[in-house]
């Protein structure tokens, strides 16, 4: 390859690698962008997984919940109130599972559609994009008497997709302003 077409695959790839984390997986490289999605409803985006690895990789796609606590940290949903189900059902994209050779591009269309006399608000859920390990056949060790594990860790990278429906604007504002001397206080300038 020369060495002009190395550097123009390099600056084409480069605002996608500063842009995005990547996942290192056992079966390949994933780079994710963009790393946060807003929607509003009116219309979707796009979101560009990249193969950057050596190998071909299988990557699922889906829809999880979770929560925010008080101090930043996100915990999965094992029982989703009625926001998080709603949340989650207004969510559509595709394709759900890719296939990608190395240093191949895949755009997945994202976009969100709110029920009939949906409340105005903000509604979350994360996108999960998790590698999916090829099948290899097991091969038992030769000299392990009992019983032997084989552990393939499983890989995933997750966004956040936030959906805001409705007037979500806000205006504050201070009025009735009086100023009071309270029961004890020093004279001063303004009695």
């Amino acid at each position: 390859m020369s060495f002009f077409r190395l550097a123009a695959r390099a600056a084409l790839l480069a605002p996608l690698l500063l842009a995005a984390p990547v996942a290192q997986a056992g079966v390949g490289d994933l780079l994710v962008a963009p790393t946060r999605i807003v929607l509003n409803g009116s219309r979707g985006t796009e979101i560009v997984l990249n193969n950057i690895g050596d190998d071909v990789a299988t990557y699922r796609i889906s829809v999880e919940l979770r929560r925010m606590t008080p101090d930043g940290m996100l915990h999965d949903v094992t029982d989703p109130n009625a926001e998080e189900k709603l949340a989650e059902s207004m969510i559509f994209y595709a394709p759900r599972r890719v296939t990608l050779a190395p240093r191949e591009p895949q755009t997945i269309r994202i976009s969100a559609r709110a029920p009939k006399d949906l409340p105005d608000g903000e509604y979350r859920v994360h996108l999960l994009f998790r590698a999916v390990p090829p099948p290899t056949p097991v091969q038992a060790p030769q000299d392990v008497k009992g019983i032997a594990f084989a552990l393939t860790p499983i890989y995933g990278v997750t966004i956040p997709v936030i959906t805001r429906f409705g007037n979500l604007e806000a205006k504050a504002g201070i009025s009735n302003v009086k100023l009071t001397k309270a029961e004890g206080s020093p004279p001063s300038a303004l009695s």
